[in-house]
């Protein structure tokens, strides 16, 4: 029976693949930051241009006979 000294080769390779997978955790986090900022400011640019055109349509004039409210011209239904 042989003894395997500290630091066997399955020790080295489980702690490599430790290593690799916080990594690619550390690259996970990293990119979705990175979409989490990007989501955000796509969205604060929506909301302004919400605003503005919530703006725009109450400074249109509104007339009560535009052809979408005008029912004077309708035929009556049958």
């Amino acid at each position: 029976m042989t003894t395997e000294p500290n630091g066997s080769a399955s020790d080295i390779s489980n702690e490599t693949d430790y290593l690799k997978a916080f990594q690619e955790l550390a690259r996970g986090e990293q990119t979705a930051t990175a979409l989490e900022k990007n989501l955000s400011a796509l969205e604060k640019k929506i909301d302004e241009l919400l605003a503005k055109a919530t703006e725009d349509e109450k400074l249109l004039p509104t007339t009560a006979t535009s052809p979408e409210t005008d029912t004077s011209k309708k035929e009556p239904s049958k």
